[in-house]
């Protein structure tokens, strides 16, 4: 707060000025700034300011287990898990939230991403209902996706590419 009551003292912006009151009304209510949702340029002004509020923290009772920390962690840092399966091996790939498809792709292997062609996505949970890929593909499950496929947590990806 002392931050930003110094950085009100100096700037003479009134999209600044706003911006800092509206901080300062967050953090009089108790509530950290890394949990309030700024746009873009807003998020950029206050970079330069580095306040600590801003970093993601989490709360914990005593009675958290490691794993709901671990996912609480893994959520306020805006990260997700998605998954590849294959005939010999499942594996686990962690991703920052909202990547799209060739992202993941590069992901597992640079070249999948650049001779990336389309990609089948099917959720998790459907995955383990029907055991393959191709059982949720003659089931209706599997989805074929574009490049601009924004992968959601979770879901089972298979890339189709060409190099």
């Amino acid at each position: 707060m002392d931050n930003i009551e110094s950085r009100m003292q100096r700037i003479s912006d009134p999209i600044e000025t706003k911006l800092m009151e509206k901080c300062m009304n967050y953090l009089e209510q108790e509530i950290p700034l890394s949990d309030i949702n700024f746009d873009d340029s807003e998020k950029q002004m206050l970079k330069l300011l580095s306040l600590i509020s801003m970093k993601p923290i989490i709360l914990l009772k005593g009675d958290e287990d490691v794993n709901n920390i671990i996912s609480l962690a893994i959520e306020k840092a805006n990260f997700m898990f998605f998954y590849t399966s294959g005939i010999q091996e499942s594996h686990a790939w962690f991703v920052p939230k909202g990547s799209d498809i060739i992202t993941c792709a590069a992901k597992i292997h640079t070249d999948l991403a650049r001779g990336f062609i389309k990609g089948d996505v099917v959720k998790y949970h459907d995955y383990l209902e029907h055991y393959n890929f191709n059982e949720c593909k003659t089931k209706g499950v599997a989805k074929m996706v574009d490049k601009d496929y924004i992968v959601n947590p979770h879901e089972v990806i298979e890339i189709r590419f060409n190099i």
